[in-house]
């Protein structure tokens, strides 16, 4: 189920204050815009389960050939790649990565 639920998207956005709609051609009024913005999130999370499952069969193709290229060359790509890994996080401050 989604998290936006019970008119939360359309809540939203009619906190947009008109000035910022009213400067878009595309709608006669900063009403229609509104409709037609809250309109667009409602599909675009109604179809979120499908952008979630391609993101996460990015991530197994990318995990997968991760482990080919490491065991081609013996660990050592991971080896220096935990390595960078380590410096990147050692050089970020401390609130950063909690």
């Amino acid at each position: 189920m989604p998290r936006l639920a019970g008119g939360a998207i359309a809540a939203a956005v009619a906190k947009v204050p008109d000035e910022f709609l009213a400067g878009d051609a595309r709608f006669a009024s900063p009403a229609e815009a509104r409709a037609a913005y809250a309109g667009h999130l409602e599909r675009r999370l109604a179809a979120a389960s499908l952008f979630v499952e391609e993101a996460l069969r990015a991530l197994q193709r990318s995990v997968a050939r991760a482990g080919r290229r490491v065991r081609a060359d013996g660990g050592r790509r991971a080896a220096s790649t935990c390595q960078a890994g380590r410096a990147v996080a050692a050089s970020l401050p401390p609130t950063t990565c909690s």
